[in-house]
Formats: structure tokens, sequence, C-alpha cells
């Protein structure tokens, strides 16, 4: 009679025999052998699936083997490329070949699924590369609704605008080079009165990753380092976790709502505005590097605050975001303070007051 895995598995190199199958050639043994003195405490299902994963090593579309007195589940190998949806619109076309010459452009926003990932970078690869090149540059609008993947417009460039009407994963705008990118929640998720956009989390950790230029604009919440290593981009967000403009050397970002930890550690050029209305200097100096950068408080008339109403209206523009609206109805530039690292501080177009530099009071 047939069992199931109910004794101790075999290790991944003895099933390997057992299958004809050729050894792994690597320096390192099967993780599950170097786990061995470890597998009596594996559920076995668990251990099954870790062993069996690296028995050959195709795709997971399992079918039955039986090796002596064990029924396996042992991948299929074959060297044709995994099915999937991603990416594809309707006919099987790639969406970023859309705007390529010679595709038709389909007019609806395309719905995107997180594993569709680094959607747009594939576009902005054939622009750089090819388009520029042949003279043919021409703006690009880009619409999408769902949850983009990873890497959501990595490198996207000047000639592309693009919205996303959902929320995304990590590395959105990764090396961004130019692109104007929005995203914001579907537009009924606040026609019940109950659900904040500026509450919820919309966009992943690690945004704008080394991006170089263009506009980003997020009716939502980051996750962590958001801005690390921004050098030029202007971006707006409704709120970010730890490290936020993380080693950044360029660019304004503006934090409509709460930070975490470590803002502008390593920070050495571009500014940060800080949204604050309990106008509570100690607390914001808490959550800086105050040994790279230095935070000001913003007077109404000021280079700073007028930055500061531009961005609100350009991110009102891109996402209708009702909180940047209720900012510019009521704005006292007073409820936001500036993060300014030395090498920018004494810059005439990033001063607090008309005429001087402000700064805060603050206990260290």
């Amino acid at each position: 009679m047939r069992r199931t895995l109910t004794r101790e598995l075999p290790s991944a190199k003895a099933i390997r025999a057992m299958l004809g199958a050729a050894p792994v050639q690597s320096d390192k043994p099967p993780a599950l052998e170097r786990r061995a003195a470890d597998r009596d405490s594996m559920p076995h299902e668990y251990a099954r699936v870790v062993a069996l994963s690296r028995v050959k090593g195709g795709r997971v579309a399992h079918v039955s083997q039986v090796v002596g007195d064990l029924v396996l589940r042992v991948p299929n190998v074959t060297n044709e490329p995994a099915p999937s949806r991603a990416l594809l619109c309707p006919g099987g076309v790639h969406f970023d070949d859309q705007y390529i010459e010679g595709k038709s452009i389909s007019k609806e926003p395309y719905f995107l699924v997180n594993t569709d990932r680094a959607v747009g970078t594939r576009l902005a690869g054939d622009i750089a590369r090819r388009q520029r090149a042949e003279g043919k540059i021409q703006p690009v609008e880009l619409n999408y609704k769902g949850a983009a993947g990873q890497s959501f417009m990595a490198f996207a460039v000047s000639e592309m605008k693009v919205s996303l009407e959902g929320d995304a994963n990590d590395y959105v705008g990764k090396g961004l080079s130019g692109a104007h990118v929005s995203i914001y929640p579907p537009r009924e998720a606040e026609a019940n009165g109950v659900f904040e956009a500026k509450d919820s989390v919309i966009i992943g950790n690690t945004c704008l990753y080394g991006a170089t230029s263009g506009k980003f604009f997020a009716a939502g919440q980051s996750g962590d380092r958001f801005g690390v290593r921004n050098s030029g981009v202007q971006a707006v967000i409704e709120g970010a976790g730890d490290h936020c403009c993380e080693y950044m050397t360029n660019g304004v970002v503006l934090v409509l709502g709460p930070t975490g930890i470590n803002v502008g550690s390593g920070m050495t050029g571009g500014v940060a505005y800080l949204y604050d209305p309990t106008v509570d200097d100690d607390m914001v100096a808490s959550r800086l590097k105050l040994s790279n950068v230095k935070p000001r408080r913003v007077q109404n008339g000021s280079p700073a605050a007028d930055t500061i109403k531009r961005l609100l209206r350009e991110h009102h523009e891109a996402t209708a975001s009702k909180h940047a609206k209720n900012l510019l109805d009521s704005f006292d530039a007073a409820h936001f303070c500036q993060v300014v690292p030395p090498s920018e501080e004494d810059k005439p177009h990033h001063a607090v007051v008309a005429d001087a530099v402000g700064e805060m009071a603050v206990s260290r």
C-alpha cells in the first residue's frame, strides 16, 4: 500500500539519486541538508516542500511519482516560460509595448495585480534608447488601476505622465528620471465618509530610491526609507515611516503627516518639510538625525512657505487629496518645519522667513 510522507524525509541528495537527477553544482549544500540536524523538528509537509523544490529546477507544477513506498510530488522540468497574465493586455500584448510604434494603444486604464512588477520600465528604456535617438519624442499618458507590484515606474522618464488609482508595493519610482507620477486610492473609497487616505499606507518601502528628477505625489502614507538617495525629485506624501530622506542629496520632499525616526540621516542636500500642527519643536527634533540636519520653523511670506503652497496645489491637482485641499484652505506656514542640511541653509530660495533665516530653539 502506498503511503504518504509520515516518516523522516530522505535528504534532497538522496531524492535526487532516486530520481536520477543530476547533482546540484554549488559550493554550498542544499538548504535542507544544512539543516539536517533540525529535520526532526520540521513539519513533514514543510520538509517535503523544501526538499522537493530543490530536486529539479523547474516550475512548481507538480506531478506524482512513486519512489519506493513513498508518494512524492516533484516539479515538471520545462524550458517554456511560466504562463502569466502579468503585464499582458487583451490579445497578449505587453502593456508597455502598446506605446512603442506599430502597436494599438488602449484608451482604458490598465488593471494591475501585485505580480505586475517594474511596470513602465520597459517603455522608459525604449524611449531613452530608441525613440529619443530617432527624434520621436512625444508625451505619453499612462493610467492604471489596482495594486502594482514592486518597482512601479522604476526609471520612468520625462515623457511619461503616470497615474495609479490603487496602491503599490516597494521601490515605487526607483531611479525616477523625470516622469510625473501620481498615486491615489480608489475614488469611491472616500465616498463613504469613513475612509481617510491620509491615515492609510498607499505605497511600500524605499520609494524614490536613487531618483534623479521628476515629480511624485501620493495621497496616503509610505513605508520606511521614503526618498532615500533622492537627488532631484519633488515629492509629496501624507505620512512616512522611519529613515525618511535618508542620504538625500537634492530635491524637495513634503510630508503632510506623521513620520518615524531618523529623518534626514546622512542627508547632504535638498530640503524636506514636515507637517506639524502641534507646533511642538522638541517633538519634531526628536525624530531627526540632528548631527546631519537642522530643523527650522517656517513663517508666512517666506520662500519656503511659497514652496509648500505650490506643492500642496500640485498635489491636490494630481491626486484630488482632501487633506491637501484642507491645508490650502486654512494654510498656516507655522504648521510646517523645514529639515535642512548645512549645505542648503543659506540659500535664499530655502529661507524660512522673508528677511532672515529663522531657526527653531531646540533643546538637545
